[in-house]
Parts: structure tokens; sequence; C-alpha cells
């Protein structure tokens, strides 16, 4: 049986929240009916590695061609780098609050 399929925004949702450490891994994995732990141990892997989980499913692998500036983007790539760069900025301000809020 299948489990239920996350979006990226209930992914990060999901890696903020156990980041905060207010909540254990097998917690979060009840909570939200994951149905394996390497599940989330990746999501938060692509997390601290990229700034926000990744979606692969139904994804053939390409090889990554170097991009050195926004003009070699396609309009797909573009709107994935203005998209990462929010969730970036929505997770460091959360960091931030979450830092001033227990001092």
């Amino acid at each position: 049986m299948k489990g239920k399929k996350f979006t990226i925004e209930d992914k990060n949702k999901i890696v903020i929240e156990y980041l905060s450490g207010n909540i254990t891994k097998q917690d979060i994995i009840r909570k939200y009916n994951i149905t394996a732990r390497t599940m989330l141990d990746n999501w938060i892997k692509q997390f601290k590695e990229f700034g926000t989980a990744i979606d692969k499913r139904g994804r053939v692998k390409q090889e990554k061609k170097e991009i050195n500036s926004y003009e070699d983007m396609t309009r797909e790539q573009l709107i994935k780098e203005l998209e990462l760069r929010d969730d970036i900025k929505k997770a460091m301000v959360y960091l931030k609050l979450r830092k001033t809020n227990t001092k």
C-alpha cells in the first residue's frame, strides 16, 4: 500500500518542524503518517543541502549542465531558482525568530 504523497511545501514544513527541536523524528513520522523513516531523513538531508526538499517522483536523472548565469537558465530553471531562494529566506526568518524567542 502506498503512503500519502507529500508536496514540496509539506516536506519543507515537516522538516522545519523537526529542526525546531521540539519534536522527535518518531513523533513526526507518526504525526504525518510518513511510511518510512528514510523518507524523512532524505527530506532533512535535501533541506540542509539545498534549502528545500526536492520532488524526484517520475523524473529521469539527467546530466547536470553547469549554469553560470541566469541567462543560461531555462524559464523553468529560473522559476525553480527563485522559488528555492524564497524558501531559503522563509527558513532563515523562521530560524532567526526561533533563536530570538528562546533567549
